[in-house]
């Protein structure tokens, strides 16, 4: 037992520094317009400060408590099934549609994960589907090619 839970100071640091770098790249680099009218930097500034502070908070709190050091088990599994549906993705949204790219994902995706039926995965990718419809298509009235039928 050492006296501090270093997996969690390391991995707050990485994340402290991952969004200080994010954030302030975004900050020199993009526009960033007001609150009222974000520009394209807003957001990704934004997104890497909180990264930044929720990576402080996780440093602080590994110091204040005892842990055990040990190397971390990859799943590589899991991580190739992840890489796999971002790929899948992005080949499949140009050519068939958003609607059809996200619920290959979530298909994909899921099988990373052996507790779910398949017909849990696949009601799960199309409530997905919908979610995203809903937020991009109608909530914020984006241009997307919802399907579109390469043959």
């Amino acid at each position: 037992m050492h006296s501090r839970d270093y997996r969690d100071i390391i991995g707050g640091v990485a994340l402290a520094l991952a969004g200080l770098f994010y954030g302030t790249y975004a900050y020199t680099n993009y526009a960033l317009g007001t609150l009222s009218r974000m520009d394209s930097g807003m957001f990704p500034m934004w997104i890497g400060y909180i990264l930044a502070g929720l990576g402080i908070t996780i440093a602080v709190a590994g110091l204040l408590r005892t842990g055990a050091y040990s190397f971390p088990v990859i799943e590589w599994r899991t991580l190739g099934v992840v890489l796999a549906s971002v790929a899948a993705f992005a080949i499949c949204v140009r050519q068939f549609g958003v609607v059809p790219a996200i619920i290959l994902q979530t298909v994909i995706v899921s099988l990373a994960d052996n507790k779910l039926s398949i017909v849990s995965r696949l009601v799960l990718a199309i409530v997905l589907a919908i979610v995203a419809v809903l937020i991009f298509s109608v909530g914020l009235d984006l241009p997307l090619r919802l399907f579109a039928w390469p043959f």
